[in-house]
């Protein structure tokens, strides 16, 4: 009797492990996840509400992630992404009405992302955390309307999650490096966007049970100085922020492979510098993401 319950706790603790936000993998283990979804990313230059200029890309988004654990404390990450039928577009008013509007399709790769994960040790079963380290490389100098980010990015965070009887908690605390930035706009000036950091809290409260798991996806994060500029213009701005709020669903199929959907808003607001200090000047870069996913523990 004390074999067959001990036998059924495990898979009971197997199947909440892998339900999790921050799922933890064995020495061994692999796990390979294939999505696909919408993204759309807009971008807006906005004086006393009215827009300036508005630059927008959105499509399909194809994502591949791989996982492997070298041992019970160290695990490597890679994804890799594509977008597919979308389109890019720029549009200009007010002062820059001169500039004319673009649009065109928008399709091809992303660099790939890798991950590490260091599980460190912990007090006891409910409660697991790591450190996760993240590099984006810049391969190219992108045009505006290719999905490359066309810049370094360099991520730290430490990751925690605690569960007890159905109930987790889990998020992590980050902070990421976004290198400069140097792109072609399709109406021909070469734009710039400096170095910048972002500093954050994810938190994500989420009911796990035997086949199934929802959980809430929230963030808040400070971000230091977005300056912009081309040939046609240069823009300033004071510290930003940026907020989260999404939902993920989590469905077990069988004990190695399950399904998943998560929806994701992002906003992101920077106060613009400018002489006129009686004008209420605003930079906003909105995303909203919507990905279905299918995942295998092997």
């Amino acid at each position: 009797m004390k074999f067959i319950i001990a036998f059924l706790f495990i898979i009971h603790a197997n199947a909440i492990e892998h339900l999790s936000i921050h799922p933890y993998l064995k020495k061994g283990q692999s796990a390979l996840i294939l999505s696909t979804g919408t993204w759309e990313d807009e971008k807006t230059y906005e004086k006393d509400s009215d827009i300036i200029d508005m630059s927008e890309q959105k499509g399909y988004v194809q994502t591949l992630n791989y996982k492997k654990a070298f041992s019970n404390q160290f695990t490597f990450a890679i994804e890799l992404q594509l977008l597919v039928d979308g389109t890019y577009s720029e549009n200009y008013s007010g002062s820059l009405s001169y500039i004319p509007d673009k649009k065109q399709s928008s399709h091809g790769p992303r660099e790939p992302l890798f991950k590490g994960y260091y599980w460190l040790d912990y007090p006891g079963k409910e409660f697991k955390h790591a450190f996760l380290f993240s590099l984006r490389p810049k391969i190219i100098e992108p045009k505006a309307h290719e999905f490359f980010t066309g810049r370094n990015e360099l991520s730290f965070s430490y990751l925690y999650r605690y569960q007890r009887s159905n109930f987790e908690v889990a998020g992590d605390i980050y902070s990421t490096i976004f290198g400069k930035k140097e792109v072609r706009l399709d109406s021909g000036a070469e734009d710039t966007i400096e170095a910048f950091t972002e500093v954050g809290l994810r938190f994500n409260p989420g009911l796990i049970f035997e086949r199934f798991s929802i959980h809430v996806l929230s963030a808040y994060s400070s971000m230091t100085d977005y300056n912009t500029k081309n040939s046609y213009f240069s823009r300033y701005s004071d510290k930003g922020y940026a907020v989260e709020i999404g939902l993920k669903i989590n469905f077990k199929i069988s004990n190695s492979q399950g399904i998943s959907w998560f929806y994701l808003n992002r906003e992101s607001y920077f106060n613009s510098i400018e002489e006129d200090l009686s004008r209420a000047i605003e930079y906003e870069i909105d995303s909203d993401e919507h990905r279905l996913s299918w995942w295998l523990i092997f």
